[in-house]
């Protein structure tokens, strides 16, 4: 929510709204949006940040109550879970980075190396990071099967469906060049121009 009122509070116009949602990166309508309104888009990710901390005992406590009639599913899909909210805060770091480029550099230069560097920047040394998150969809689904098991009728069809859409692929996160769906991509794709004002307030 925080995110889409960083764009959506007035600070851009409907031009360049529409500009911002045909490109298939979120990053340049995000660091353009770090350079308009830095307080609220530093409290949307920082929430996000937070919520993330906060979910790992969330889910131990959960596993714990699977471990009881399924002791294997509870622990794979805890850890596989976890290590996906690890991976998270380590993207925050990369989203943190980027922002402090836009202060330091300007949006243009800051989005030209994120959307540059991504690959190199993001995915982490030896890929750990990017493997972990892998585990967000693995632990979400071995977990839901392992609660709908537990108690057949209470962790039913709905609440199985509500959790598992956040973990696999309908909230799948990634640093702030992530796409915008999540078919959207390629290595090779690089940044388009932000709008037909540019914005650029923070360069030296």
């Amino acid at each position: 929510m925080l995110r889409y009122l960083s764009l959506h509070s007035g600070e851009f116009t409907s031009e360049q709204l529409e500009a911002f949602d045909r490109q298939p990166f979120a990053a340049p309508s995000q660091l353009v949006a770090y350079a308009e309104n830095p307080t609220l888009v530093t409290a949307a990710y920082t929430a996000f940040a937070l919520g993330t901390v906060l979910m790992c005992p969330a889910v131990a406590t959960f596993a714990r109550v699977i471990a009881v009639r399924f002791p294997g599913l509870a622990f794979w899909g805890g850890t596989c879970l976890i290590l996906g909210l690890f991976a998270r805060l380590y993207f925050a770091g990369i989203d943190q980075t980027a922002f402090e480029l836009v202060e330091e550099r300007g949006t243009a230069e800051a989005t030209h190396i994120m959307m540059d560097l991504y690959v190199d920047v993001s995915y982490g040394l030896w890929r750990v990071p990017v493997m972990a998150s892998i585990g967000q969809g693995v632990g979400t689904l071995l977990l839901a099967l392992g609660a709908y098991a537990y108690r057949t009728g209470v962790f039913g069809p709905v609440r199985g469906l509500l959790f598992l859409l956040p973990g696999m692929g309908a909230g799948r996160v990634d640093a702030v060049r992530g796409p915008r769906t999540g078919g959207a991509g390629g290595g090779g794709r690089r940044w388009l121009p932000f709008s037909a004002r540019p914005v650029d307030r923070c360069a030296p």
